[in-house]
């Protein structure tokens, strides 16, 4: 009987809750191009005098192993006196991986861009899970190239176990406007 009235009580609380929420809060964003544009991340790294243009956060998750994709863009400043500091613009996927084993990539393959490499960084264990970032650099025209499509790319480490992940047209066609939109200013 408590219980009963316990679980009516609960119910109840919760249905006048829901109700509160303003609607546009109740639904998911459709990511699309104007989106990702509308929240692109624009920062400046005093310490190097360089632009950071990326985009937002992109995760795959799949049983084994999450990644947290951005696009980047380094753009160096021309008036720049630091010490140290870019001299050419660097493009690059960062990839943040985490996973139950250890896979150290070492090559990157895809159909639509040939000649890619994979540079493995900072890796950790933390609560039972493996974690590696990693980059892979590009160039605008190569994005530009194969911005009507989902770029696939195919991770290998040297056991030859692979991983493959999709980053969506959208994030490729974002990025792309994000550069054309800093070079104009």
């Amino acid at each position: 009987m408590f219980i009963s009235l316990l679980i009516l009580l609960l119910s109840t609380a919760c249905s006048q809750h829901a109700d509160e929420i303003p609607p546009e809060a109740k639904t998911v964003p459709e990511i699309t191009t104007e989106y990702l544009l509308e929240h692109r991340i624009i920062s400046y790294a005093p310490k190097y005098h360089e632009k950071v243009i990326t985009t937002l956060p992109y995760e795959i998750q799949t049983f084994k192993e999450n990644y947290l994709l951005f696009l980047v863009a380094r753009l160096p400043d021309a008036n720049s006196t630091a010490l140290i500091k870019l001299t050419k613009p660097r493009y690059y996927l960062w990839l943040e991986r985490r996973s139950d084993g250890w896979r150290d990539f070492t090559t990157v393959y895809s159909r639509q861009l040939p000649s890619l490499g994979i540079k493995g960084h900072y890796s950790s264990i933390r609560n039972g899970a493996y974690y590696k970032d990693y980059t892979i650099d590009f160039t605008p025209k190569q994005l530009s190239h194969i911005q009507e499509h989902d770029l696939v790319l195919t991770l290998i480490n040297k056991k030859k176990v692979r991983s493959t992940i999709e980053i969506p047209k959208n994030y490729i066609q974002a990025f792309l406007k994000m550069l054309e939109l800093s070079n104009s200013h």
